[in-house]
């Protein structure tokens, strides 16, 4: 955190839904990093209670991109959201919130050069697709039940499914947190690690990323 006036004002593009959550919460927990307070909610500086607290939402405050990837129910996604916030209670510093692509966008170089060719495609949408065929196509391509990938359970090979599922729902098609949570059979905390822990993957596992292609290969075709 620096000085309340210091440097411009700049809107930046997030990698991903999951990169927009991780920052939401990570700027909420700053005066609690700085042991400004010890619960995000009694800073009163800070925007946090209007995402917590529908009363006292500010009339310029708008927590809809956050708030509903954890539920279409405001009261619940509230209620999620400040879970999923105090969870990261005790986290310290990210350097990687202050180093901005570009100047406009907040992911690796490989996601600027990305962004930017698609902003030039007409017509790119992520796929929309019920969360029952989303899985029924996903399960048919890495061989496996929907009971071996659905539920919180912890064995190696539901838990990387799971995850591999995970990211391609979020970053490919139109699924929020919450209805994939439904799907699978977890809480919506559950989905934002396990498309994090891809993403720190995904770079040095090539295994992984042929699976990942091959289920996003499967749900575009299905269109």
């Amino acid at each position: 955190m620096g000085h309340l006036f210091q440097g411009r004002y700049k809107a930046i593009l997030c990698d991903k839904d999951s990169s927009l959550l991780e920052l939401s919460r990570y700027l909420h927990l700053n005066p609690v990093r700085i042991k400004a307070v010890k619960d995000p909610i009694d800073y009163i500086w800070s925007s946090y209670r209007g995402y917590v607290r529908g009363t006292e939402r500010q009339k310029w405050l708008d927590t809809t991109d956050v708030l509903r990837q954890f539920s279409r129910n405001p009261g619940q996604a509230r209620k999620l959201y400040r879970r999923f916030v105090s969870e990261a209670i005790g986290q310290g510093h990210k350097r990687e919130y202050y180093e901005v692509m570009d100047g406009r966008f907040l992911g690796d170089r490989e996601f600027a050069e990305d962004i930017k060719t698609k902003a030039k495609t007409r017509g790119y949408v992520r796929v929309k697709i019920k969360p029952d065929l989303f899985l029924k196509l996903a399960c048919s391509v890495l061989g496996k039940q929907r009971e071996e990938v659905t539920g919180a359970g912890k064995e190696r090979e539901r838990v990387r499914a799971r995850q591999a599922l995970s990211y391609v729902a979020r970053n490919f098609t139109e699924l929020s947190v919450t209805t994939l949570a439904q799907a699978l059979s977890v809480n919506p905390t559950c989905v934002s690690r396990s498309v994090a822990r891809v993403e720190d993957r995904m770079a040095d596992d090539k295994a992984l990323k042929k699976v990942v292609a091959k289920i996003v290969s499967a749900i575009e075709n299905s269109k």
